[in-house]
């Protein structure tokens, strides 16, 4: 005989044995016998199933049934309010210092050069070979003469970088007397390049002393005006 488990009600009347009383077992459940026609009738004790009904037992759980499927992805929600600004950090601790910048000056220094009247420049200071770049350039020279002529002497020195180029001029008095020149010029060599510290004397030879000439690179050179 075959057995099946009913969880709901089914159709039809539950006939009761005279003096059975119908009350759920402890578990909650109640065992039937179902006829064909699916009437139902209460198996109490000393009640056994007809033949052609099915066992059947009301009341109980059924087991548990499979998972279901995922279900799809829901909308994203709207996105929240900016959250307040955080504290302000410490401060980080001090960089190692840095290391000394390096500027190498050029420079060429002579004494005491006596030349003739020419009319002619004579180069007397020169600074060859001057790597690419901006540089700041200085000559200082002391001209004498040693003469007797009462007449003062003439004499024009230059300072050339390049195209560049500062020109001063001065009258040297008698009695021996030293006049002092200096000349100033900035120039920006785009290749190697020579700077020169050039004079010439118009009326009687004189002497240089102290000729001094000084290059020093510049990071950078901006010309302004006003």
């Amino acid at each position: 005989m075959r057995r099946l488990t009913v969880t709901a009600l089914v159709i039809g009347a539950i006939v009761v044995t005279a003096g059975a009383t119908l009350a759920a077992s402890p578990t909650g459940a109640y065992k039937v016998c179902v006829s064909p026609s699916g009437a139902l009738r209460l198996r109490v004790s000393g009640v056994t199933c007809a033949s052609g009904d099915t066992k059947a037992t009301l009341g109980t759980q059924g087991p548990v049934g499979p998972v279901g499927p995922v279900g799809a992805a829901g909308p994203s929600g709207p996105t929240g309010p900016t959250g307040p600004t955080g504290p302000t950090g410490a401060q980080g601790p001090d960089g190692a210092q840095g290391q000394d910048g390096v500027t190498t000056a050029y420079y060429d220094f002579l004494d005491n050069v006596s030349f003739p009247q020419s009319g002619a420049y004579r180069i007397l200071a020169t600074l060859s070979n001057l790597p690419p770049g901006a540089y700041a350039l200085f000559a200082k020279i002391m001209l004498g003469r040693n003469d007797n002529e009462t007449d003062d002497i003439s004499a024009d020195c230059k300072l050339i970088a390049g195209y560049d180029s500062d020109l001063t001029g001065t009258a040297i008095p008698r009695n021996n007397m030293i006049v002092e020149l200096s000349l100033s010029v900035v120039h920006n060599y785009t290749s190697s390049g020579i700077a020169t510290l050039e004079c010439t004397n118009l009326d009687n030879p004189i002497n240089a002393q102290h000729i001094k000439l000084i290059a020093l690179p510049l990071a950078s050179m901006t010309r302004t005006s006003g």
